[in-house]
């Protein structure tokens, strides 16, 4: 279980993962999974989603979505 992951999104932070053990499990559609390990892509993609406000506010909704759906599932 991606416990960093959830503690992030408490936080209000936008959550952006590698591919790994327990990511999907734990976002679901929520925040960013990449689909390269590039470097370099990796950072125009942070860069890029961090520049749009408006695509800030729509993944931490979700986020905060999925962390609601996690506390009915673990409660």
């Amino acid at each position: 279980f991606g416990i960093p992951l959830v503690e992030a999104m408490q936080y209000g932070l936008p959550v952006f993962a590698l591919p790994g053990s327990g990511v999907r499990e734990t976002l679901g559609t929520a925040g960013v999974r990449f689909e390269t390990r590039l470097p370099h892509r990796l950072a125009e993609i942070v860069d890029t989603v961090l520049s749009k406000p408006a695509w800030v506010q729509r993944i931490v909704k979700h986020q905060t979505e999925r962390l609601a759906a996690l506390r009915e599932i673990h409660n």
